[in-house]
C-alpha cells in the first residue's frame, strides 16, 4: 500500500496488502495514536460511527463516503485543505456537535490572530511576587462566551494594574486560543511591598463570586526574578490587552439570544524579547469580523507589535431548503415523538468552509450529549452516543 495525493491507495481486496476495511481500520488507528502522541484532542466519535458502518454488511445506507479531517481545534486546517474534487455525494452529516437533539444548520465565521509584541527589560523593583488566578470555569469561547465567564488573562491584567509600580517579569495563561482561560499565572516586581494582601485579594475575589464561584488568587512575595519589563514595554502590554477587552461583542438583530460577534483572548506567553497573544474572533456577518480585526491590529501595531492571522473561515449560512435537514428531522419525530430542536450557532463549525467550496453541499450538524467542552472536566454520555449511532442509521436508511 502507498500514500498518494489522494491517500491511502490500492487494490480493492481482501488481505493486509489491499484496501479493505480491516487495513482502513488500522491506519485510522495508527492515525489516532499519533493525534494522542502529539497531544491533540479527538473524541472519536464520528471515526467510529463511520468505521462501524463501513465495516457492517447488514447495514442499509446510500453510496457513503466517510471524511476525517485534521488540526479542527488548532485553525479547522485539515478541512481548509481539503481537495473536494475527491468527494462524490452532497450531502453531509457533520459529527461536530455537543447536544443530542439539536440540529445545527448555521454557524459564525471565524479567525484566529497572533500578537507578537516585543519587549525590553531593565534593574526595577526590590520586591518580586508571583501571582496565581485559578478556579474559573473556562469553557468553549463560541458555546459559552455569552455566560459570563470570566477570562484569566483579562482578570490577572486587572490585577497587575492595581497593584502600584507593578512590573511583568513573565506572564502565562491559556493553552487554546478558541477556549476561554480558567488558569493564569504572573510573576512581577515592585518598588514597594505590597501592603494589606490579604485584604486585596478579599475584595477582588468578592467582587467576583456572582460569576465565578470558585476563584482564587493567590499573591506570594518571593526571593528572586529576572530582570521586569521596562515601564514603556510594560505599558504597552497592560494597554493592548485592557483595549481588547474578550466576550461578547455584539448581539445578533435577526436572532434573539443568538451572539452575533465575540472575542476571546485564548493563550499569552512570555520569553526574554517577546510576549505572545492569541485571540481567537467569530461573527456571522463577515463586515463586522473584518472590522473587529482590523480594530484589534491597529491597537496593537500602533503599540509596536506584529500582528498575523492565520484559519479564516467562512460562516455557514442557513438554507431555506434542505432535503437533509427534512429528512433527519422526519426520522427523529418518528423515532422519538417530539421535534429536533434546529439551531444556528456562534461557535465554528467545518461545514462552512464545505459550503463554501461546495455551493451545492447540503449539510447538517449533530452529535451526542458532551459536557464542559474545552475543560478538564470534559466527557461523554455513552447512552447518548448509542442513541446517536442509532438514529444515523436510521436517517441512513430513510435518504433516498
Amino acid at each position: 500500500l502507498s500514500f498518494g495525493t489522494a491517500g491511502l491507495r490500492g487494490t480493492m481486496k481482501t488481505g493486509m496488502n489491499a484496501m479493505n476495511v480491516h487495513t482502513v481500520a488500522h491506519a485510522t488507528q495508527g492515525l489516532a495514536s499519533l493525534i494522542i502522541e502529539c497531544g491533540r484532542q479527538s473524541d472519536g466519535v464520528a471515526i467510529a460511527y463511520a468505521l462501524a458502518i463501513l465495516d457492517s454488511d447488514t447495514i442499509p445506507h446510500p453510496e457513503f463516503e466517510a471524511l476525517f479531517t485534521s488540526d479542527e481545534e488548532t485553525g479547522l486546517d485539515g478541512a481548509n485543505a481539503l481537495d473536494t474534487s475527491l468527494l462524490n455525494g452532497n450531502l453531509l452529516i457533520n459529527v461536530d456537535s455537543d447536544a443530542e437533539g439539536i440540529f445545527t444548520v448555521g454557524c459564525a465565521g471565524g479567525l484566529r490572530m497572533d500578537v507578537k509584541l516585543p519587549v525590553k527589560r531593565e534593574e526595577y523593583g526590590e520586591y518580586a511576587y508571583s501571582l496565581r488566578l485559578d478556579g474559573l470555569q473556562g469553557g468553549h469561547s463560541g458555546m459559552e462566551i455569552n455566560k459570563g465567564r470570566l477570562n484569566a488573562i483579562c482578570e490577572l491584567n486587572r490585577v497587575i494594574m492595581a497593584i502600584p509600580s507593578a512590573r511583568i517579569v513573565s506572564i502565562s495563561g491559556g493553552n487554546m486560543d478558541n477556549a476561554i482561560p480558567r488558569l493564569a499565572e504572573a510573576t512581577i516586581r515592585t518598588a514597594g511591598k505590597i501592603e494589606n494582601t490579604e485584604e486585596f485579594i478579599s475584595d477582588f475575589v468578592n467582587k467576583r463570586l456572582s460569576c465565578e464561584p470558585d476563584i482564587t488568587l493567590t499573591i506570594e512575595e518571593i526571593t528572586d526574578t529576572p530582570l521586569p519589563l521596562d515601564d514603556d514595554s510594560n505599558v504597552r502590554l497592560a494597554t493592548g490587552i485592557h483595549l481588547n477587552k474578550t466576550g461578547v461583542v455584539a448581539m445578533s438583530r435577526d436572532i434573539e439570544g443568538l451572539v452575533e460577534t465575540s472575542m476571546n483572548l485564548g493563550i499569552i506567553r512570555s520569553d526574554e524579547d517577546f510576549v505572545k497573544i492569541s485571540y481567537s474572533l467569530r461573527s456571522s456577518r463577515e463586515i463586522e469580523k473584518t472590522k473587529l480585526k482590523v480594530r484589534i491590529r491597529g491597537i496593537y501595531e500602533g503599540l509596536g507589535a506584529e500582528v498575523s492571522v492565520r484559519g479564516e473561515y467562512p460562516a455557514w449560512e442557513y438554507k431555506e431548503n434542505s432535503l437533509l435537514r427534512d429528512t433527519m428531522c422526519r426520522v427523529y419525530r418518528d423515532l422519538y415523538g417530539k421535534d429536533a430542536e434546529v439551531i444556528t450557532i456562534h461557535a465554528g463549525l467545518e461545514c462552512g468552509i464545505f459550503s463554501a467550496k461546495m455551493p451545492d453541499l447540503d449539510c447538517v450538524s449533530i452529535g451526542p450529549d458532551n459536557f464542559d467542552i474545552h475543560t478538564t472536566e470534559e466527557r461523554l454520555s455513552l447512552a447518548s452516543f448509542e442513541r446517536v449511532y442509532k438514529y444515523i442509521l436510521e436517517v441512513l436508511k430513510n435518504i433516498k
